[in-house]
């Protein structure tokens, strides 16, 4: 299990926090998760199913993830305010540190997000966050 916080950016920079689970094979995993992100006047919460390729090299674990995922996004830009339900594409890639203590290690990744719709939504999400082993 897994919490995490960092700074969304979907044409301007914002925060984000989300929360997930990782469970592992020897080097793949699947990652459910959710997350909430607020810019300016828009603000998204998503839950989204990943799948990770580990790779292991010690004590430092690099790794890329991809999946898909439900958004449910607010957009205040607009007149009238917008309540939409869309189909989310995550690409990214982190690192987690195996080695920081007996049963937690701490991680930093970024994701790259298309939210799908006319016109798609693109943005980054930079940020880091703490994994605890059961």
């Amino acid at each position: 299990l897994g919490i995490q916080a960092g700074f969304a950016k979907f044409e301007s920079t914002g925060l984000g926090v989300g929360m997930f689970a990782e469970i592992k094979t020897e080097s793949f995993s699947l990652v459910p998760m959710a997350y909430y992100w607020k810019v300016d006047n828009m603000n998204n919460f998503e839950m989204a199913g990943l799948a990770r390729l580990r790779f292991k090299t010690g004590g430092m674990e690099p790794y890329v993830d991809g999946g898909i995922g439900i958004n449910f996004l607010n957009d205040k830009r607009t007149l009238p305010e917008r309540n939409d339900t869309k189909i989310g594409l995550d690409l990214g890639g982190g690192i987690d540190f195996v080695g920081v203590g007996a049963n937690y290690s701490l991680f930093f990744d970024a994701k790259y997000k298309i939210i799908v719709g006319d016109p798609n939504l693109k943005g980054f999400i930079l940020g880091g966050g703490i994994k605890f082993s059961l």
